[in-house]
């Protein structure tokens, strides 16, 4: 049986297969590996990828793009106002609080959510998909931003089974960038700090992975949203009046280049890392094509290996595949040569918190809610939150929420503290094993007092 691994971008999106153990990215109904994320809706008729992409100008008011950086947000969100601004957008408009694209028709106006324009897209990665690999195949793993909030994730997970997908698990981008090239298969023994550098159409992304044991787990990552592949495709628009060779190019676009890179050189400082600390540089997303960007990887990382092999605006698909073939396999479905779970030598998975996991200390400092695991986030992962209190509180509680609706894991309750005159350091720590485990220390760094509270996972993502 196939299973389908889709990556679906601000600028466009992509599907690959995996079939007997072999994993290939399918071209769409025009050739293409890669189909923009564009939607277009013009009196009765909606058309998807490049069809609609092409007749974006003349259509400009009914054609969607970047429906990405909106989806699952509420339309006071600063990145939907953003969205609205950028795209000169007049027909975004407020629903019950969501952003909704008000269609003008010639029967009527109507409203689409960016939910359903998400499911016009999965719907077309679905048809490429099944013209290649056969009418049945919907077991599909989708790959998502470190980012995505559980409200951003669940809107995804619903979109794709609204599109007739069966959706076996959301990992992270980063994740499958690694899995794509094996990073971590074939020596699970080795230990190396990974940075997946990933250039899209809209925005770079920029993670750093350990790998150890053949799992993934996330150092940092930082992005940047004011520079994309865009940013380049316009600058050059600007200057096409004038012939120009390459080399004009990047002296043009030199401070693209640097603003793109800014951002590794700020987790780079977040994480005290430095360049000999990076074995692998893994790139993903199209505009990481540009000649001029990998030199400049490759001098910011001499000795650093940077995988090649596969196009970058196919490989986080590739990886979602690679899970996706692994995940029937765990299910008792063939991998490859017959082999089951319980045989299967690959011994890699990629495990990913489910739900969003956040903590709130009451008596403290700030008793805002804060996230310490996003859902998606590669396990086993360990995470520490400092806070402060008054020095004069007896007792103080740390809150354990799950998921969009806060829904109330545990509390720990640190008691009998001796009063300070001082504010109160305490420091939480979250563990989360490969099984859903979750261990949670809380501390009192002046008094050494501790307590702790592990819970146990109850169900599964799915």
């Amino acid at each position: 049986m196939a299973a389908v691994g889709v990556h679906f971008g601000a600028s466009s999106a992509c599907v690959a297969v995996c079939k007997d153990g072999h994993v290939d990215v399918v071209a769409n109904d025009a050739g293409d590996r890669v189909t923009p994320a564009v939607v277009a809706f013009c009196d009765g008729e909606t058309l998807v990828g490049l069809a609609a992409k092409q007749g974006r100008i003349r259509n400009a008011n009914s054609t969607v793009v970047g429906v990405k950086r909106i989806l699952g947000r509420r339309f006071s969100d600063d990145e939907v106002q953003q969205y609205i601004k950028r795209n000169e957008s007049t027909w975004v408009v407020e629903n019950d609080g969501w952003p909704v694209f008000k269609i003008s028709e010639v029967r009527g106006a109507r409203t689409i959510t960016p939910q359903q324009v998400v499911v016009l897209v999965l719907a077309k990665m679905r048809d490429t998909a099944q013209a290649a690999a056969g009418s049945d195949t919907r077991n599909v793993v989708l790959a998502a931003p470190i980012g995505f909030s559980a409200a951003q994730l669940a809107a995804l997970r619903a979109a794709a089974e609204e599109a007739d997908l069966s959706v076996l698990r959301i990992i992270s981008e980063p994740a499958a960038a690694l899995l794509a090239h094996g990073v971590g298969q074939n020596n699970p023994q080795t230990t190396r700090i990974a940075l997946v550098y990933k250039f899209g159409g809209t925005g770079v992304e920029v993670t750093a992975v350990k790998v150890v044991g053949g799992m993934y787990r996330m150092l940092g990552a930082t992005a940047d949203g004011a520079v994309g592949g865009e940013s380049f495709s316009e600058m050059l628009a600007q200057h096409m009046a004038a012939e120009f060779e390459r080399a004009r190019f990047e002296s043009l676009c030199g401070h693209l280049f640097q603003q793109a890179l800014q951002p590794v050189q700020d987790l780079m400082a977040q994480l005290g890392l430095c360049p000999d600390d990076i074995q692998m540089v893994v790139l993903c997303g199209g505009a990481s094509r540009v000649p001029r960007l990998r030199s400049l990887i490759c001098e910011m990382f001499p000795g650093a290996e940077i995988p090649g092999g596969f196009p970058p605006d196919e490989v986080v698909a590739m990886g979602a595949a690679v899970q996706a073939g692994l995940l029937l396999a765990a299910a008792g479905k063939a991998w490859a040569g017959g082999a089951q779970a319980e045989t299967n030598e690959l011994g890699f998975k990629v495990e990913c918190s489910a739900q969003d996991i956040f903590v709130k200390v009451v008596n403290g400092n700030d008793d805002e809610m804060q996230l310490v695991l996003p859902s998606g986030t590669p396990l086993p992962i360990r995470r520490q939150h400092t806070f402060c209190a008054s020095g004069s509180v007896p007792a103080i509680y740390l809150r354990v929420l799950e998921g969009e609706a806060n829904i109330p894991l545990a509390q720990v309750v640190l008691k009998d503290l001796p009063p300070i005159e001082a504010m109160r350091d305490l420091v939480s720590i979250f563990t989360m094993k490969r099984d859903g485990n979750l261990v949670v220390s809380f501390m009192d760094q002046q008094s050494g007092k501790t307590e702790s509270v592990t819970i146990e996972a109850c169900r599964s993502e799915e």
